[in-house]
């Protein structure tokens, strides 16, 4: 064991330029992680948590999401990275088929020679590894800055960062691992043919058992796009939507990028015969390097894309429910429960109908939360989207409270806990729909045994019979600061907000998997360009001329990205089609307005791919024309 470690240091060495994309992927991702865990560690221990403006009743919630959203973002980049790295990994064996013929040869098994490449890949993790993950600690308050520079949890949070050991370290055992038998999964994807060493090692094939599990693979996401009921997944499982955009296009890459190219190529051809043709002719032959190729926009595109697809209809069922929401001339938002009560008395002093509403979300301290509303039920009732089906209104008082009718029944109970931490059990007296809310109603009178900092707690009043600017006016001259609107201005600025939530989400939660993906179409590029170095030797001493090959290499690029933006295209439009028809929105405006964003992503990463290629395609020219 000992001497097959030393072997593998000294290859890792010897082959360290092809590692280095390896090494770039694995210490981007250690950055990033390394940031998000140190991050969500902290924000499991409330005294590193600092938060002003927010009440004490809000605050653990904040900090239940903030520290779940953490830990996604850093498993979307663990699982985004090895995912990548198994096709980063697969280049470089394949590069070095030769080297394992020989020691195929020399007696070596296909056993050894896999531990061999898992040491490789272990090695070169650990060392790359322990400097990024220490730097993405340090660098956290700099993570979290960026993260607050787009409004995602907010300006006036601050977090006092430390080095948390055991996440850290978890996280760094993961990826090495993850490294290691994606370097052994590379070297067993080569058939015993091609380590036999009378194969072109630029030029990988693909077994029947891949191309069986790839099509059951795409078959499977196809249908889960088909049959899934978006309503029934819930605010966390929405952000597995992506997945359905991703892993078909991803796993039947092979068989329809290289279908695609060829088609493009013909078409190219009847304008730049040699260039398209060749492309065309080659991508029957290289079926995985070509998904490779595609597999970084088909990842960064899939997943902005796909998020923002199916969050669209979601959107449009919620701005339907904000204008079904307000039956009043005027809405009022104002912080603190004692200015809530005055602007109300002055109001109804002025002959408005006033129906108060605040909501609570407390942590229960296991990951779980409960929700309590207080109102003026009866006259939320008359104002509101909210209807009593069952009950009496009136009746809401104390301990008796109002539910939502679809989970509870006259008569039922429901367990509470004041703010003294006594539990007890409230009497559901009358039940309620409504399409925003579904919490418990207590009464308004009742937020003084619930409410643990009263004057920072958010309240919406709806006001009918003054407009918004009489309601301002008399709201201040009481002395009182709230914020009115009337019904429109309201509802276009509910809309708005959950827009922009759902803009900051999708660049939090996908930004890192996106850049992540730009990096690896950099690497991908430079490593086909290497391992393809044999193949434009050859065609420079046949007299191809150098600007003739980069003709070649670069239509080749374009037909590769322009097949995957078609298969990514397809999938989400799918996608947005399934999840508008369920929710009975428009499928069109979904597509559409996913459309610019997917399409400048895709343009990005495209036009990167093909200026790596060129580049890379040039160097390793010049390179053998100095060596003649």
């Amino acid at each position: 064991m000992i001497a097959t470690t030393q072997l593998a240091a000294r290859l890792v060495r010897r082959h360290r330029d092809l590692y280095v994309g390896v090494m770039v992927m694995i210490a981007l991702t250690m950055i990033i992680g390394g940031a998000e865990v140190s991050l969500a560690s902290a924000f499991s221990h409330p005294q590193q948590v600092h938060m002003p403006e927010v009440s004490a009743d809000k605050a653990p919630t904040i900090m239940v999401q903030a520290r779940s959203v953490l830990w996604l973002m850093a498993f979307l980049a663990v699982g985004i990275c090895g995912f990548i790295l198994v096709s980063t990994i697969t280049q470089v064996v394949s590069y070095r088929q030769r080297e394992f013929a020989m020691m195929r040869l020399a007696g070596a098994s296909r056993r050894h020679l896999g531990w061999l490449v898992f040491l490789e890949c272990l090695i070169v993790s650990f060392v790359t590894g322990i400097p990024a993950i220490l730097l993405g600690a340090a660098l956290a308050p700099v993570f979290l800055r960026g993260l607050q520079a787009i409004d995602f949890f907010g300006p006036n949070l601050s977090v006092d960062v430390g080095i948390s050991a055991g996440p850290l370290f978890t996280l760094l055992v993961t990826m090495t691992l993850l490294a290691g038998f994606a370097g052994r999964s590379a070297l067993r994807r080569i058939p015993d043919r091609e380590l036999a060493g009378a194969h072109d090692n630029t030029v990988s094939t693909m077994s029947w058992w891949s191309m069986t599990l790839r099509l059951i693979m795409g078959v499977g996401g196809i249908a889960a796009i088909a049959l899934l009921n978006p309503q029934a997944l819930g605010s966390y499982g929405m952000l597995a939507l992506p997945f359905l955009a991703v892993i078909p296009a991803v796993a039947l890459a092979p068989l329809l990028v290289p279908a695609g190219a060829w088609l493009v190529g013909h078409l190219v051809g009847l304008v730049a015969p040699g260039s398209g043709l060749l492309a065309a002719k080659r991508s029957s032959k290289d079926r995985l390097r070509y998904a490779r190729l595609a597999t970084p926009a088909i990842v960064a595109v899939g997943m902005v894309g796909g998020f923002m697809v199916a969050n669209v209809p979601d959107e449009q069922l919620q701005a339907a429910n904000f204008r079904a929401a307000v039956q009043s001339q005027t809405v009022a938002q104002v912080t603190g429960i004692s200015q809530t009560d005055r602007a109300a008395q002055a109001w109804t002093e002025h002959h408005g109908k006033v129906a108060r509403m605040g909501i609570v979300n407390r942590s229960k301290g296991t990951g779980e939360f409960e929700s309590f509303m207080f109102a003026d039920l009866p006259r939320l009732d008359a104002l509101t989207s909210l209807h009593v089906v069952s009950g009496d209104a009136t009746a809401v008082h104390g301990s008796d409270v109002a539910a939502d009718a679809a989970s509870h029944r006259v008569g039922d109970t429901i367990p509470m806990t004041d703010t003294r931490g006594h539990r007890f059990s409230a009497h559901v007296v009358a039940t309620y729909t409504d399409p925003l809310y579904q919490a418990p109603i207590l009464d308004w009178r009742q937020t003084g045994k619930f409410v643990r900092e009263p004057g920072k707690m958010q309240t919406t009043m709806y006001l009918d019979g003054l407009d918004a600017s009489t309601a301002q006016r008399i709201a201040a001259s009481t002395g009182t600061h709230v914020t009115t609107y009337s019904k429109a201005q309201w509802i276009d600025q509910a809309i708005a907000t959950r827009k922009a939530n759902s803009y900051r989400s999708n660049v939090g939660i996908f930004g890192t998997v996106y850049l992540m993906c730009l990096i690896s179409v950099v690497q991908m590029a430079v490593s086909g360009s290497m391992a393809r170095h044999r193949e434009f030797h050859v065609l420079r001493s046949l007299g191809v001329g150098l600007q003739r090959l980069l003709n070649v290499v670069g239509t080749e690029t374009i037909i590769v990205q322009l097949a995957a933006g078609v298969l990514i295209g397809l999938s989400i439009t799918a996608l947005g089609t399934e999840f508008a028809t369920t929710n009975g929105t428009s499928a069109g405006s979904a597509v559409a307005e996913v459309v610019p964003l997917s399409l400048t992503a895709f343009m990005v990463i495209a036009m990167l791919a093909l200026i790596a290629q060129l580049t890379s395609v040039w160097a390793i020219s010049h390179r053998s024309e100095n060596r003649q």
